[in-house]
């Protein structure tokens, strides 16, 4: 399975002073972290290491506050997340995904989001415990 690199950093526009945000340089030594750090992410989750791979997208997510492109890094948690088997986690970061992330994501994106929903959802009421009979 080709997995998706999402260096979503590189489309960050850098900040304006005027407005209140860092200086330039700040903001340049940050962008240049988040860019290695979502490297460094899809290193380890294209090679399996799911827990390394959750560590440093989720990093990279609090890192991003503000930037409202940080919203599709939800996918990239998501996914390994489920690849560890928290299956029922995996489902609350697919449905944040898809309406954080929704108006930044194509149709095709969208659908595909809805479909993991559906199958998330199913494969968490299949390992739902059985609930008790009548007594």
């Amino acid at each position: 399975m080709k997995i998706r690199i999402t260096l979503l950093v590189l489309g960050l526009a850098l900040p304006d002073p005027a407005a209140g945000q860092p200086d330039l340089e700040t903001a340049r030594a940050a962008l240049e972290a988040s860019r290695a750090d979502a490297e460094d992410a899809a290193f380890a989750l294209e090679r399996g290491r799911y827990a390394d791979a959750e560590r440093l997208y989720r990093q990279l997510y609090v890192r991003l506050r503000g930037y409202p492109r940080r919203a599709l890094l939800l996918h990239d948690i998501a996914l390994c997340v489920e690849a560890q088997g928290r299956h029922g986690e995996a489902l609350v970061l697919v449905r944040r995904y898809r309406r954080e992330a929704g108006d930044l994501m194509t149709a095709h994106q969208r659908r595909r989001a809805d479909d993991w929903i559906r199958r998330l959802t199913e494969r968490v009421r299949r390992s739902a415990p059985a609930p008790n009979g009548p007594r």
